[in-house]
């Protein structure tokens, strides 16, 4: 089995999107926003981690490639797929 982090992924096309609707102005200005989040993001996980706080984690998602139908014949096999 192989897990993907697909976060990050859809973090860049979410920013890509934005920016993709504004001027070039925005745009630097967004572009030095996210640095400066992802900087005081980084910050906070390394004094967490100093102080042993516990970490609040994000929501995650699975996706799975199921190869059958999805009919009632095939519950066994999408069970153990998730298993």
């Amino acid at each position: 089995m192989q897990l993907t982090d697909l976060g990050e992924q859809y973090r860049e096309m979410q920013r890509a999107m934005r920016l993709a609707h504004m001027s070039e102005a925005e745009q630097k200005f967004g572009a030095n926003n996210c640095k400066k989040q992802a900087k005081d993001y980084d910050k906070l996980k390394k004094q967490n981690a100093r102080s042993s706080t516990i970490e609040v984690t994000q929501p995650c998602l699975y996706a799975l490639d199921f190869k059958g139908r999805m009919d009632a014949n095939e519950v066994t096999s999408l069970r153990e797929e998730i298993f």
